[in-house]
């Protein structure tokens, strides 16, 4: 599960978090906060250059627990699609795609959340296999998340 609250920087944290459930499914991945759905195509477009049009769902990782996202940038859902019909990347492209694009997804569905400078995620996230992919997806998914989101504004992310 994930929670999410406004609260001082994570170093003095002390906002309790709240159950959020995570579906990064072959064709949308879901998020639920306290009976708020958003749902996103399950799509992820790198980005390799700055993009100057905002689309919802857009994350530039700028520090934190994913090293190898460290100055990366990617549009998630409906808005990789319409900036590059031809070659966004699917879910369902890749065996383990949940794992491989499920933080730049679960990032990209939170960027359509109302903007809070913090998130304090308590994850609960479904996988098809948990025996097989469990640990895989939770390993992918935890940490702490410098980003930016929808290009104008940084958030902390906690998993």
């Amino acid at each position: 599960m994930t929670s999410i609250c406004q609260s001082p920087p994570i170093s003095t944290s002390s906002c309790l978090s709240l159950p959020v459930g995570l579906d990064v499914g072959n064709g949308s991945t879901k998020m639920v906060i306290k009976g708020d759905e958003r749902r996103i195509l399950s799509y992820v477009l790198p980005l390799h250059r700055e993009v100057y049009d905002t689309q919802i769902g857009t994350v530039e990782y700028l520090d934190g627990s994913r090293s190898d996202l460290i100055g990366q940038s990617w549009m998630t859902g409906k808005g990789a699609y319409l900036q590059s019909p031809k070659s966004y990347l699917k879910v369902s492209h890749e065996r383990d795609g949940k794992i491989i694009y499920g933080l730049h997804l679960l990032l990209g569905v939170i960027a359509n959340f109302p903007y809070q400078s913090e998130w304090n995620l308590q994850l609960i996230a479904s996988i098809q296999d948990a025996k097989a992919f469990g640990n895989e997806l939770k390993s992918s998914l935890s940490g702490r998340h410098s980003v930016r989101l929808n290009i104008a504004v940084v958030s902390s992310v906690r998993t």
